[in-house]
C-alpha cells in the first residue's frame, strides 16, 4: 500500500501556504529584540555586577610610585625577562649612590658629570636595576649590586642575583640567610604577570623622581664632599 504524504491546506484561493520556520528573515521581532531596559536605572536588575564587570569600566590601574630597594621576604615576585616583546631592555648597570643611614637614606642616581666628584665615595656603587613585579601586580626595581673595579664579589651579593635570575621564569620569595639570600618557590601553578605597558626609562622616571642628583650644590652631594 503507498504511503500517503500530508500536505498543507489549501487557503480559499487554492494556494498551499508556505510553512513559516523561526530561523532567518522568518525570525519573530520578539525573538531578536535585545531585552528591554529595566524602567527604574537604579533598581537591582540595572545595577547587578556580571561576570565582566571590571571590563564594563575598563579601568587600568597607573603606579605613581616604585620602590627602589629589595623585595620584601614576604611577597612573591617576578623578575623582567631582560628584554621585551619589542627587544627593548628592562635592566639597567649603572652607578647608585646607596645611603644607609640618616634623614635621606635610600638609592639616589647621580648626574653623569657629577660622578667624578664622588671618585672614591664608598656609598657610590656599580649596580644592576631590575623590574619586578608582585603577584598583586606593584612594581619596585631591585637595586642589585655588582662586583667593583677589582672584580670581587660577597656572598650577599652574588646570592642575591642568581635570585634574581631565578625569578624571571619562576615566582619566588627572597630570604635571607646566615650568609646570603635564599629562595622560595612554590609548586602552585600560578599565571605569568602581567607586565606594564610603560617603557623602562618611563618607569625609572617615576622611581628616580624625587631622588636624581642633578647639581654639585645638592645637599646630599654637599654632606658626602664637605661634611655640611
Amino acid at each position: 500500500m503507498p504511503r500517503r504524504t500530508s500536505l498543507p491546506e489549501p487557503e480559499a484561493n487554492g494556494q498551499f501556504v508556505e510553512e513559516q520556520f523561526a530561523f532567518g528573515a522568518n525570525v519573530p521581532t520578539e525573538l531578536t529584540a535585545p531585552p528591554a531596559k529595566p524602567a527604574n536605572p537604579f533598581s537591582r536588575e540595572a545595577l547587578r555586577l556580571d561576570n565582566n564587570y571590571a571590563a564594563l569600566l575598563k579601568t587600568e590601574t597607573h603606579q605613581h610610585s616604585i620602590a627602589v630597594d629589595k623585595p620584601p621576604p614576604e611577597v612573591w615576585f617576578r623578575v623582567h625577562p631582560d628584554r621585551n616583546e619589542d627587544g627593548e631592555e628592562f635592566f639597567f648597570d649603572t652607578y647608585l649612590l646607596h645611603l644607609k643611614n640618616g634623614p635621606n637614606r635610600g638609592v639616589y642616581q647621580v648626574a653623569a658629570d657629577l660622578l667624578p666628584f664622588l671618585s672614591g665615595e664608598k656609598s657610590l656603587k656599580p649596580t644592576r636595576l631590575a623590574l619586578c613585579i608582585t603577584r598583586q601586580a606593584e612594581l619596585r626595581l631591585w637595586p642589585l649590586r655588582l662586583p667593583g673595579p677589582d672584580g670581587r664579589e660577597d656572598d650577599w651579593m652574588s646570592s642575591a642575583l642568581a635570585v634574581a635570575e631565578q625569578a624571571k621564569t619562576r615566582w619566588v620569595r627572597l630570604i635571607a640567610g646566615a650568609n646570603g639570600y635564599q629562595s622560595q618557590t612554590t609548586s602552585a601553578d600560578l599565571p605569568d604577570p602581567i607586565w606594564p605597558t610603560k617603557t623602562f626609562d618611563e618607569l625609572l622616571d617615576i622611581a628616580f623622581a624625587k631622588r636624581r642628583i642633578a647639581k654639585d650644590s645638592d645637599p646630599i652631594l654637599r654632606q658626602l664632599r664637605e661634611g655640611v
